[in-house]
């Protein structure tokens, strides 16, 4: 059985810090639901997020920050219409797809864009800044299952293929909604825990 260890656990944290470290993956909480990932500049991490996803190569995952400051690791550009949605709305439920630098690994980004997000979770946060790699997070099932809500429905889907969970209690079950910015454009690409009519209504 994978061990669980509530994120605000001093030796569950260092735990996961190593696992992460050791290019393992491992389930954890974030403010919309329980994510899989780990080291989101790794090709090997991403082929292990597949596997226990079971999900197909083609699609792009979203990568997880610990601040705005470190958008300039994965993105090529970073336009300004990004940088007044992140001003808004980051940290939170908001992934803003932009271009993404050659060293981001297929997975983390599909045709030549990356899927940034800081999310609301402090201690997700802290987890991200201390283990000095920015998190692949995609949700913590199998590709077309529901999404965990919880640590126990994270180890049921991916519990084989994780090193570890880390529990922060029920989270809120709306996804993050995802946006882009094509030429000075808000473009609205999967509505979640912000819905598009109040974005397009603060632009």
């Amino acid at each position: 059985m994978v061990p669980i260890y509530s994120i605000d656990d001093s030796d569950g944290v260092e735990r996961a810090l190593a696992a992460i470290r050791a290019g393992q993956i491992i389930a954890f909480p974030t403010d919309t639901l329980y994510g899989v990932g780990g080291n989101a500049l790794s090709a090997a991490v991403m082929q292990r997020v597949r596997d226990a996803k079971r999900r197909d190569a083609v699609k792009a995952v979203p990568v997880l920050l610990s601040s705005v400051d470190e958008v300039a690791r994965l993105a090529a550009s970073w336009p300004a219409g990004a940088a007044r949605l992140a001003a808004r709305y980051w940290p939170g439920p908001l992934t803003i797809v932009v271009p993404a630098l050659a060293r981001v690994p297929d997975g983390a980004q599909s045709e030549g864009a990356v899927a940034l997000r800081v999310p609301g979770l402090a201690s997700l946060r802290d987890l991200i800044r201390r283990a000095g790699c920015p998190l692949i997070g995609t949700s913590a099932n199998v590709s077309g299952e529901p999404a965990a809500v919880t640590a126990s429905e994270a180890a049921a889907a991916v519990g084989g293929s994780v090193s570890l969970v880390l529990d922060g209690g029920r989270v809120g079950g709306a996804p993050s909604t995802i946006v882009s910015i094509e030429g000075g454009r808000l473009r609205v690409l999967r509505e979640g825990a912000i819905s598009a009519s109040e974005l397009l209504a603060g632009r």
